[in-house]
């Protein structure tokens, strides 16, 4: 196995643990992945738009409401990437 397969290997099993324990109302897991992406996210969004900020950091709640309705409401059943990525995109 290479390091690559490896790393994300390791990574899917993370990613999964977070997504199990928010479908179960993990408060804790919403925190982490909140805490997790935020500096990066909003560095990327005011790189990529013309956005302040604070528009920056409000796309970033608006994405982290939207993961989490969707797992909680069933309309996510599965990732075929990351949390980040899905976040992200």
């Amino acid at each position: 196995m290479t390091f690559h397969s490896a790393f994300h290997k390791v990574l899917n099993s993370e990613n999964n643990q977070l997504i199990d324990q928010l479908r179960q109302g993990g408060k804790d897991a919403l925190a982490t992945i909140y805490q997790l992406y935020r500096a990066e996210f909003i560095r990327w969004v005011r790189a990529s738009s013309s956005c302040d900020e604070e528009e920056a950091k409000d796309l970033y709640q608006q994405s982290i409401i939207i993961l989490y309705e969707n797992l909680i409401g069933g309309r996510v059943t599965e990732f075929t990437s990351s949390i980040k990525t899905y976040i992200f995109g």
